[in-house]
């Protein structure tokens, strides 16, 4: 439970739910497969939190609730098609924190390169 764990790789999901009590996790759904139209994820922090890593092209729904804690969402302006899949993401803190972005987490190096070419 006191640890960080990080999941990656080749997923298949269609319901997740995740408990997260004084630790934390990164989950990355970018090379997931996602075996029903609509997949539903849960997140419950207490005294922990994670980030959660959404694919390109999908449609994310957030909904939840913090208490001395936060919910965050980060997937831009994109609008991908309105018949495509769902996400639907409930994140629920207390004494927490989750994070929901869109596309691939940046390496140190693709970082920097970013930041030297004033972007």
């Amino acid at each position: 439970m006191l640890r960080r764990a990080a999941g990656e790789g080749r997923l298949t999901i269609e319901e997740l739910d995740e408990r997260l009590i004084f630790g934390g996790t990164s989950i990355d759904l970018n090379d997931a497969e996602l075996t029903s139209h609509e997949t539903q994820i849960t997140q419950f922090s207490l005294c922990g939190g994670g980030d959660i890593r959404v694919p390109d092209g999908v449609n994310i729904k957030t909904s939840g609730f913090a208490v001395m804690g936060g919910n965050e969402t980060k997937v831009g302006e994109q609008t991908p098609d309105p018949g495509g899949p769902v996400i639907k993401i409930r994140m629920i803190s207390i004494l927490g924190w989750a994070l929901v972005e869109r596309g691939r987490k940046l390496s140190r190096a693709e970082r920097k390169a970013l930041k030297h070419s004033g972007h």
